[in-house]
């Protein structure tokens, strides 16, 4: 593994979609910290939220090393499908969760005082 460039700092911009017209707009900004590394000749990126140097590091030799199909990674993609679908599975109950305390509020007409 050869490290192209250091985990370092950065911003980036996050994207929302407005429901109802669909058009973007920019939510605010989020600190990252980013990295380049070459496995056998691929290079991978690796960004994490926050000062995770260490873990920006981590995600760009596997982004690097799955990209370059090591042997190493053969069977990732059922093992991360099934993680997708867990985690996707863990925020629908969390939601759900929090659905049931959802309060509604509607609006209520009021009388003139009398």
């Amino acid at each position: 593994m050869e490290e192209i460039s250091a985990p370092e700092a950065a911003l980036v911009m996050i994207k929302k979609r407005e429901g109802a017209r669909g058009s973007l707009f920019y939510l605010g900004e989020m600190l990252v910290t980013e990295t380049r590394v070459r496995v056998g000749g691929t290079i991978g990126v690796g960004i994490a939220a926050g000062y995770a140097h260490e873990a920006a590091r981590r995600m760009a030799v596997i982004d690097a090393a799955f990209n370059a199909a090591l042997p190493e990674t053969e069977g990732w993609d059922e093992l991360l499908v099934r993680e997708e679908e867990a985690i996707a599975a863990n925020d629908e109950a969390e939601s759900r969760r929090i659905a049931r305390s959802r309060v509604a509020f509607e609006s209520m007409d009021r009388e003139a005082p009398r």
